[in-house]
């Protein structure tokens, strides 16, 4: 990953000037191996009583009629920790 720098650091990093042309708040990913670079906004993970907040909230709803989804899945903060790793 990287963040705004000089044309000439990021040609050095990944041979190409594209993260000396990053505005502020955006980054790029780069894979070597796949001869990917995306560019996309960091952001960090929500507070723990955010989640709590919306967790309560999907609990209370049904799921739509042919969802996939198991409806006894609680989301638990194990489950938040293990996406996290």
């Amino acid at each position: 990953m990287l963040f705004q720098m000089s044309a000439n650091d990021s040609s050095t990093l990944i041979d190409s000037p594209a993260a000396g042309k990053l505005g502020p708040h955006r980054a790029l990913f780069f894979s070597e191996e796949e001869g990917r670079l995306e560019k996309f906004r960091p952001y960090g993970l929500p507070p723990d009583e955010w989640l709590a907040s919306i967790r309560r909230q999907l609990q209370g709803r049904q799921l739509p009629v042919g969802s996939n989804a198991h409806p006894t899945h609680e989301f638990t903060t194990e489950s938040t920790e293990t996406a996290e790793a």
